[in-house]
């Protein structure tokens, strides 16, 4: 238990000194620097990722399905290395090695689910199919970002289906939340 609580005193202490630190720089009031609140790559957030389980008593990353209404949908999630070239049986001889090797220490998530919407004989559920991840909390009240950022940028690769985002803050309203969508497009 000790350890999940260090790991999130040090992503805190982390953001809380880039904020500080861009502070410092003199940054205009309307240009700040992005932030990285969870870096795969940063040793604290990749083993709350290597932690992930359903109920969240290791301290890193939730898994959730309808599991728990007696449905069959299931949730995985994996930690994963980015080769930098996914994608691309020919590396680009012209990349800036610099940026290559930025590539290369990059991790992420791979979260996947089988969506099911049967219900379980017996279940009091009239409808089922859900898979779901919920990140690390965050201590002391999560991260107050003081005004300074006025959007979020996640990056994702998505199938062909749309995903909701949810995203909770300090509120004295129970269950508060922002929602926003991830529409899979055609083009990418």
């Amino acid at each position: 238990m000790f350890s999940i609580q260090r790991r999130a005193l040090r992503r805190w202490a982390r953001v809380q000194k880039s904020l500080i630190f861009d502070t410092r720089l003199g940054a205009s009031a309307f240009s700040f620097d992005p932030i990285d609140i969870i870096n795969f790559s940063n040793v604290d957030d990749a083993e709350d990722a290597k932690n992930c389980d359903f109920s969240g008593s290791k301290g890193g990353w939730r898994l959730s399905d309808d599991e728990v209404i007696g449905g069959f949908s299931r949730a995985t999630l994996q930690l994963m290395k980015y080769d930098g070239f996914e994608n691309d049986n020919k590396k680009n001889e012209d990349a800036d090695s610099d940026k290559i090797e930025n590539q290369l220490d990059r991790s992420f998530l791979r979260w996947e689910g089988k969506i099911d919407t049967r219900v379980a004989k017996g279940s009091q559920a009239s409808r089922s199919g859900f898979c779901a991840i919920r990140s690390p909390d965050f201590i002391f009240n999560g991260i107050n970002l003081k005004d300074r950022y006025n959007a979020l940028e996640l990056t994702c690769r998505v199938d062909s289906r749309n995903y909701t985002i949810n995203l909770k803050p300090l509120s004295f309203i129970p269950d508060d939340l922002y929602q926003g969508q991830i529409n899979h497009h055609s083009s990418f």
